[in-house]
């Protein structure tokens, strides 16, 4: 018989227990992230993830102990790649497309699964968990080579590192601001095109006119007073608690008192109705017959807030002297958006944003306070002389500046830094609305 010629199969090299390892934690860190943008934080578990990577329980364990382990890892993985795409992006841009560039690659990054992932967690996660400390910690080390690169290249076209910086930073505030809006709060425009153009090119002259020899930095504009929200939210106007019915209106505001001070030291996914009747001594039976469920609670909540915001708002927006108001619309949105309320309304959106109960009280807010803060702004522009589309995109120049820098803060505070960036964005403004 005739040898065969058929040759053998060759034989499937086997996988070393790293490559297996490697692979089962891959899985792992893409179940967290799918699941962290499906149902956010305050619904994440660990066995859901373990579940969708087709991982036992044990082999969960065995790469990731705790749930915090496991979200720190695949935050800090989303990153790593994050920072060799900005270096590698700026240092291919040309000095005349460089602000245009660097908006190209801050829309990529605020539109990616990584932006969505770390600002949920930033804002959702508890401080009782320290999970929000070691994402933000993962953030900042990550943020300051990505905006390096920037920073640097900005730089070469021949302005200093801090004037760079003030650019940098300014532009992808009001980015994120827009991003925001957009993805969270469900504001209106799709993409806010003509806006971000608007940016580009006011920072586009700027940078060119500071090549050219134009004065320093503005100096940075004083403070707005402080928001008075800070423990607790503010009951418009007085209540009589005398009779059943102040008794009441009592009851329900010390149990809205309560559930805001718990979202904000604990966040959404830290509230629970055994700490709202021990905080507010309110009896389980009071709670449930102003409140009857959570979905209920959240939405009063964010009723009360957004309620006392827009009605501080059309009294400033009342108030407010023509010759006053950009520097106005900015201490506005500083009174919103630096607030720890801020915060609050983020997390709601983000862990109720598809509940019934939550979604007709944002209906009926939008009704009550229609066409919002931002828009009469920009109607009180119009009526001190500037044009109406340019009075539109003024307004959102700065309001989202604001909005952006009290995002950026979540991360890591710099004050100093804040503060030129505003009173930059108040000039620009300044020489739009001149023009």
């Amino acid at each position: 018989m005739l040898p065969s010629t058929k040759k053998s199969s060759p034989r499937k090299r086997r996988r070393t227990q790293e490559e297996r390892r490697s692979e089962t934690s891959g899985k792992l860190l893409k179940a967290t992230v799918d699941l962290l943008l499906e149902n956010g934080y305050s619904r994440f578990r660990i066995a859901d993830a373990a579940a969708r990577a087709k991982v036992s329980r044990g082999g969960q364990t065995h790469h990731f102990s705790t749930k915090k382990e496991l979200i720190e890892a695949a935050i800090e993985r989303l990153f790593e790649s994050e920072v060799g795409q900005a270096e590698f992006d700026a240092a291919k841009t040309a000095d005349e497309d460089v602000i245009d560039q660097a908006a190209r690659h801050a829309q990529d990054f605020l539109t990616s699964k990584l932006y969505t992932v770390s600002l949920n967690m930033l804002v959702s996660a508890g401080e009782e968990e320290h999970l929000a400390d070691g994402v933000r910690e993962i953030s900042a080390n990550s943020r300051v080579p990505i905006e390096e690169a920037w920073v640097h290249r900005i730089a070469q076209s021949g302005i200093s590192r801090q004037e760079a910086a003030a650019i940098l930073v300014l532009l992808w505030s009001i980015q994120r601001g827009y991003v925001v809006g957009r993805k969270i709060e469900g504001g209106r425009g799709k993409k806010n095109a003509g806006e971000l153009e608007f940016a580009v090119g006011l920072l586009t002259g700027y940078l060119k006119s500071k090549r050219l020899g134009s004065p320093a930095l503005p100096s940075s504009p004083p403070s707005p007073p402080g928001s008075k929200l800070g423990n607790g939210i503010p009951v418009e106007g007085a209540v009589d608690h005398k009779g059943q019915q102040g008794r009441s209106a009592s009851t329900r505001d010390q149990i809205l008192d309560t559930t805001y001070q718990i979202m904000r030291d604990l966040g959404h996914a830290g509230l629970r109705s055994a700490k709202v009747i021990d905080q507010s001594g309110v009896s389980r039976g009071g709670l449930l017959h102003h409140y009857p469920t959570k979905d209920l609670l959240v939405a009063a909540v964010y009723e009360r807030i957004v309620d006392r915001i827009e009605q501080d708002s059309l009294r400033r927006i009342g108030a407010t002297k023509d010759a006053d108001i950009l520097s106005a619309i900015v201490e506005d949105a500083q009174a919103r958006f630096f607030d720890d309320s801020y915060k609050v309304t983020l997390d709601i959106l983000i862990a109720s944003g598809k509940d019934e109960s939550l979604a007709k009280v944002r209906k009926a807010l939008e009704e009550r306070y229609s066409p919002g803060a931002q828009n009469q702004w920009a109607s009180r522009l119009m009526e001190s002389g500037v044009e109406a589309g340019k009075a539109y995109q003024i307004t959102s120049f700065l309001w989202n500046m604001v909005k952006g820098i009290a995002v950026r803060n979540l991360v890591q505070k710099q004050g100093d830094l804040s503060e030129q960036v505003i009173a930059l964005g108040l000039e620009l403004a300044g020489q739009a609305a001149r023009s």
